[in-house]
């Protein structure tokens, strides 16, 4: 050919081509997770320890925090609803209450 490209060239180019293409998915599965994973990989240096034990103890709170949270709007939902509470109070400005919404995530975050 003029242009310095033959046939047999093309065509090892797109064989290669064809095959890095058809590997990639194969490659892409090294990293996956597996069923019932947890966690991250296996750490090898002891940051990698502690920021894994870091996790594990922070997914316990999280837990526990929106279990909680749960439970309350099942209690809210229960107490407060309209068979429960047909004449709902007209309570405004209850300043205990506003206290204590405002320092509690204040304590939480502290």
């Amino acid at each position: 050919m003029a242009n310095g490209f033959s046939g047999a060239r093309i065509f090892a180019a797109f064989s290669a081509l064809a095959l890095f293409l058809s590997a990639t998915p194969a490659l892409a599965q090294l990293g996956q997770p597996r069923n019932w994973q947890l966690g991250f990989q296996e750490a090898v240096t002891p940051i990698a320890r502690q920021i894994g034990e870091f996790h594990n103890f922070l997914l316990i709170l999280i837990t526990a925090v929106a279990l909680f949270v749960l439970g309350l709007l099942i209690y809210v939902a229960l107490r407060f609803n309209d068979r429960a509470n047909p004449k709902p109070s007209k309570t405004t400005h209850h300043t205990l209450l506003e206290v204590a919404w405002t320092i509690i995530p204040i304590l939480i975050l502290a």
